[in-house]
């Protein structure tokens, strides 16, 4: 009887929960459609309600990291309402904090305080590094925001359904895709989204405004894909046809880091998955034959044609590691220079919301060239080891099953063995992070979250 009540329960949840999400997603749309700032202002509203109300941690993160994808659009729209989704964002923060209180043991305490102590000082480090340059604004309460909520949520992988999460948020990553696609039919979508080219063929940016930042959630998201098909967990059809549509999305972006990418991953799927390797030998053939036959059967103005002759160049001509990096390798060394000016730039950096420095005309283009002259050596030390502290918080209950320190590293080395394909993910986003600045496009921090989440999968039942 019990357990019958607690089924029904457990169904009228995600009913509502499916209703919800149903509502917030034709709530934004809507807003594009007929450009009105009211169904905008009406979706974070019924957002942050949701949210409040909401006490399961796992539909807690499903409502927020689903809108995600959409977060940029509000952005670019030039209204007031970023800074309402920032206040839903730490609106999210407390009441994850206060959920994850109650999961806490008594004997782990100790930890989470201290884990909040450093969070805390971060903060602070945060804040009088934006203070000093060009004050605290919305724009970097937000990125703020997007900090504390991976550090969050990395420290609550025990507590939540990972596959159940990550189901919704790839529903409606793919469904902004697809009116990332529908822009041109849409007046009011069109006029906000950049319009790009590169060698005359044009650019797919969906909602994230940027082609690469596009391309890092695509690359991402295949690492992530490719790992829950290993897995071989249920649904494997839908992940599929999900595979298959994200992979094109990511190569409408004609980007190189999208390629290059790619081109990691499937190396690195050749090393850890299970699959015999007279399967991945004709994979492979097939891959070598079909990409030279679509070289030499397209038409030179193909963005396919135009795709692949941005990395011949690379070989056929003895270009600069400036033409090669499409402009970055400049700007990295002008900010390298910069930063290794003074002492106290090189120990505490420029702080977020930096200049822009002479000679360039953007900012860092680089996750690792912007941390290391934003927050400087101790910034960066202070972050690293915060993060460190919240994914070990959040993966650590397998400790107290072995009696010694050298039974939990044989352990965790054979389950990292075991589990080597999760980190398709998070290595993807590693190598694209090479050429992409985070602050510019905070969905892109997200990814981090979900990539460690999906680290987990194989504890899902």
């Amino acid at each position: 009887m019990v357990n019958n009540m607690t089924i029904t329960n457990k169904k009228e949840c995600d009913l509502l929960l499916s209703i919800n999400i149903f509502l917030l997603f034709f709530e934004i749309v809507f807003s594009y459609i007929f450009n009105s700032n009211f169904f905008m202002l009406l979706f974070a509203i019924h957002l942050m309600i949701a949210l409040i109300l909401e006490n399961n941690l796992t539909n807690q993160f499903i409502l927020y990291l689903s809108f995600i994808s959409y977060k940029q659009i509000t952005i670019l729209r030039g209204t007031n309402l970023p800074n309402v989704l920032t206040i839903v964002g730490f609106v999210f923060c407390v009441k994850c904090l206060i959920v994850l209180w109650n999961f806490v043991k008594k004997k782990d305490i100790e930890k989470f305080k201290f884990i909040i102590f450093g969070i805390l000082v971060f903060c602070i480090y945060y804040f009088v590094g934006v203070y000093f340059n060009k004050g605290v604004s919305f724009y970097y309460l937000s990125v703020l925001q997007t900090f504390l909520i991976v550090m969050i949520g990395v420290m609550t992988i025990k507590q939540i359904n990972v596959i159940k999460i990550y189901k919704y948020y790839l529903v409606m990553f793919c469904f902004s895709i697809v009116l990332g696609v529908c822009r041109y039919k849409i007046s009011a979508l069109d006029e906000v989204l950049r319009f790009a080219t590169v060698d005359g063929a044009n650019r797919f940016t969906g909602l994230a405004w940027d082609t690469n930042f596009l391309g890092l959630q695509c690359c991402c998201n295949i690492g992530i894909l490719v790992s829950l098909l290993e897995q071989k967990k249920d649904n494997k059809v839908f992940y599929s046809i999900c595979l298959l549509f994200v992979l094109l999305a990511g190569l409408m972006t004609l980007s190189k880091m999208y390629i290059l990418g790619l081109g990691v991953l499937f190396v690195m799927w050749l090393l850890t998955s299970k699959t015999q390797m007279k399967f991945k030998i004709i994979l492979l053939a097939i891959i070598i034959v079909g990409v030279v036959l679509l070289y030499f059967s397209l038409p030179s103005d193909n963005s396919i044609k135009v795709l692949m002759n941005r990395f011949v160049r690379i070989f056929a001509e003895n270009e600069s590691l400036n033409k090669i990096t499409t402009g970055r390798w400049d700007i990295w060394k002008a900010y390298i220079t910069d930063w290794s000016s003074t002492p106290w730039k090189i120990l505490f950096g420029s702080g977020l919301g930096y200049p822009i420095v002479s000679g360039t005309v953007f900012q860092c283009h680089s996750v690792y060239v912007e941390f290391l002259y934003a927050f400087g050596l101790i910034g960066v030390t202070l972050f690293i080891v915060v993060i460190s502290a919240c994914i070990a918080f959040g993966r650590n209950s397998s400790k107290n099953f072995y009696a010694n320190k050298y039974d939990r590293l044989v352990a965790r080395n054979q389950k990292i063995k075991e589990n080597a394909i999760n980190w398709l993910g998070i290595i993807a986003l590693l190598i694209c992070y090479i050429a992409l600045g985070a602050t510019t496009e905070t969905n892109s921090i997200v990814m981090f979250l979900i990539s460690c989440f999906v680290l987990d999968i194989s504890l899902e039942k």
